[in-house]
């Protein structure tokens, strides 16, 4: 047992001023809370200097990717854990924890309590209180199921979704009904969709992984966040894909390129831990709808050949994940160029080799 030490309440309004005491002189600083509000890293006094480890939520809407791309830019390491719900701030000499979301709703400034959401937590200096709440941060940060980090270019393609997303309205009828139509439409619907071009399978350990979840799923996994893995297909990218995004499946491989479908990603996204490779993502095949349209889109031949017209570039790019509306400003440009429709034979056959790790 650790000796006994001080313990106190704090509110909203005072644990920003509170936190920044107790990092004045700490090597370190941890900071686990689900959702980060723009601002965060300057209200809370986070500078470059000492480790500072965040985790968050990554997958949920009310976690800012702007406030993430903040942490990051003061040297913050950030990992996103799927069912993470506890607010922890955390020093070698002390801990605050509570309710408080490090946003401006759920830490205030003074004179500002109006502003946000009523709030408490336990300051405590208690050497017992501080050692297990290091360990249990130090457990979901190692989790290598649960777990998983969060890199600059995932918080870029977040903001850049986030940008394209429509506004709460009611959803649109749109005239086409083919993918790439309804997107050449109304592109600001679909800035959650990608085009994934690789030249590249899953490695061993990914095809192993990947082949037990189909052989331990059922016809309802729904604590795995999808109806079905059986039939599951996997991404092995350095860079996971976006929770909830839907994936149009480019394969290079071989001769003769060709447009497998589409696959969602579930959400809250799984990732499948593989040793000495990239982790697996597996995804769910279907027919891609959108928030902000009725109904769904289905790939037409045409929709196909549009998008193996430009396959060359996609992967000589070499992005992972390339929005669907960009790819479309692709296809458009390519034809404007010839006249017309884009030839797909042979250009399409001679693919540069890159270094791609996907599987389908």
């Amino acid at each position: 047992m650790g000796s006994p030490g001080m313990i106190r309440l704090i509110r909203e309004h005072e644990l920003a001023a509170e936190f920044k005491r107790l990092k004045a002189r700490q090597h370190r600083v941890s900071l686990a809370a689900p959702f980060w509000g723009l601002g965060a890293a300057s209200m809370l006094g986070l500078r470059r200097g000492p480790e500072i480890r965040v985790l968050c939520r990554f997958d949920s809407p009310a976690c800012n990717p702007k406030a993430l791309l903040e942490l990051i830019e003061v040297g913050a390491l950030i990992r996103s854990h799927r069912r993470l719900h506890a607010k922890l701030y955390i020093t070698d000499a002390a801990v605050i924890i509570g309710s408080s979301n490090p946003s401006r709703y759920g830490v205030t400034q003074e004179g500002d309590v109006l502003g946000g959401t009523v709030e408490a937590n336990i300051l405590t200096d208690d050497s017992s209180v501080v050692g297990e709440t290091r360990d249990l941060f130090q457990r979901l940060w190692d989790d290598q199921t649960e777990t998983m980090r969060v890199s600059s270019r995932m918080v870029e393609q977040e903001i850049r979704r986030r940008e394209l997303d429509p506004p709460a309205i009611a959803p649109r009828n749109l005239a086409a009904r083919s993918l790439v139509s309804a997107c050449r439409e109304a592109p600001e619907l679909f800035g959650r969709v990608f085009v994934v071009a690789y030249d590249t399978g899953l490695g061993d350990g990914g095809k192993a992984a990947l082949k037990q979840l189909q052989s331990q799923s059922g016809a309802s996994d729904n604590d795995l966040g999808s109806a079905d893995f059986r039939n599951a297909w996997g991404y092995q990218f350095e860079n996971a894909p976006l929770a909830g995004s839907w994936l149009v499946d480019l394969s290079c491989k071989g001769k003769s390129p060709r447009v497998w479908g589409a696959s969602r990603v579930p959400l809250p996204a799984l990732r499948l831990r593989v040793r000495g490779e990239n982790d697996v993502t597996p995804t769910i095949r279907g027919i891609v709808s959108v928030p902000g349209a009725v109904g769904d889109f289905r790939m037409s031949a045409q929709d196909k050949a549009d998008i193996l017209s430009v396959a060359q570039r996609l992967l000589r790019d070499g992005e992972d994940f390339v929005a669907l509306p960009r790819v479309v400003k692709m296809i458009d440009k390519a034809k404007r160029a010839v006249g017309g429709s884009p030839r797909v034979g042979a250009r399409s056959k001679h693919l540069s080799v890159g270094s791609k790790e996907l599987g389908s």
